[in-house]
């Protein structure tokens, strides 16, 4: 299976559904489409709580990439939301297989003011109730464009 990710200038919400050989972030990232621009200096990959950034001065293990990995993120997984900032476009072309339930699921914590980066490893659309059936009242739905509150038990 193969799935095209086109990266903007700015920053990008994304999640990775496809499981390659090698889910190192310098081998998984390097997955950049013949005629897109490369990564540049500063461009930018954060979870909550890992991050990388792309330095030419620096390269890892003899490949072409070169993400800092000091920070934690070393490896691109099918659980994680990611905020990725570019420079320039970037189509990412990874080829592998599809990530199976038990290597994308989640838990969500709950608690005032608590926020989760929840990736979507589905191929397919979904309606949001089918995903989030149980939740409560106020709780929030947002992408990096649009968002659903939870209200009297709808979405």
């Amino acid at each position: 299976m193969k799935r095209i990710i086109t990266l903007n200038p700015g920053w990008n919400w994304v999640s990775f559904n496809i499981i390659t050989d090698d889910m190192s972030i310098n081998t998984y990232l390097n997955n950049i489409q013949i005629g897109s621009s490369g990564w540049s200096d500063g461009d930018y990959i954060k979870t909550q709580s890992t991050s990388s950034s792309f330095d030419g001065n620096f390269q890892y293990k003899y490949t072409n990439l070169n993400w800092t990995t000091s920070t934690g993120l070393s490896e691109i997984d099918t659980k994680t939301m990611y905020k990725i900032f570019v420079s320039n476009d970037i189509t990412l072309e990874i080829e592998g297989r599809k990530s199976f339930r038990n290597e994308s699921s989640i838990t969500i914590s709950g608690g005032d003011d608590l926020w989760n980066w929840v990736s979507y490893p589905l191929i397919q659309n979904m309606n949001v109730t089918e995903i989030f059936p149980n939740f409560s009242n106020n709780d929030v739905l947002k992408s990096q464009t649009q968002f659903a509150t939870f209200y009297n038990s709808e979405w």
